[in-house]
């Protein structure tokens, strides 16, 4: 599906997976937590860092590789702002994490053509979005 990047692109999502702290998503951290912000904080950076193999694949990419270089930089769009939002909730700055919040459900609504049949948005946004609408740290 992504031709000769193939294997950067696995690398990468194996990366997202070990950063992303998914015990402090369910919840089993508190809600303040250092460790989960520098995680979180990783996982943005990791992304940014890899938008560079996504834009040359963007521009190269022939027809069917085009749709799956399309969804990984949406996908990219989409983690990078849920990761700094969630780096910000664990660093207690929930208006932050908030304004994150929204703007990671502005990519998913904007791009929803896009994105409807490779993600449930009322789904994942429901779900998410319990994590940023208590404001109080």
């Amino acid at each position: 599906a992504y031709g000769p990047d193939g294997s950067l692109v696995l690398e990468y999502l194996h990366r997202l997976t070990e950063l992303f702290d998914y015990p402090y998503v369910l919840g089993e951290k508190t809600k303040v937590s250092p460790e989960a912000a520098q995680s979180f904080g990783e996982a943005a950076r990791a992304i940014d860092a890899f938008s560079t193999v996504i834009a040359r694949n963007r521009s190269a990419a022939a027809s069917p590789r085009a749709k799956s270089w399309e969804l990984l930089e949406l996908h990219a769009q989409i983690f990078a702002e849920l990761a700094r939002a969630f780096e910000a909730r664990a660093r207690g700055d929930s208006q932050s994490a908030a304004q994150g919040w929204e703007r990671t459900q502005a990519i998913i609504f904007e791009n929803h053509s896009l994105l409807h049949r490779a993600l449930d948005a009322f789904n994942f946004t429901s779900v998410l979005g319990k994590y940023f609408r208590d404001r109080s740290a």
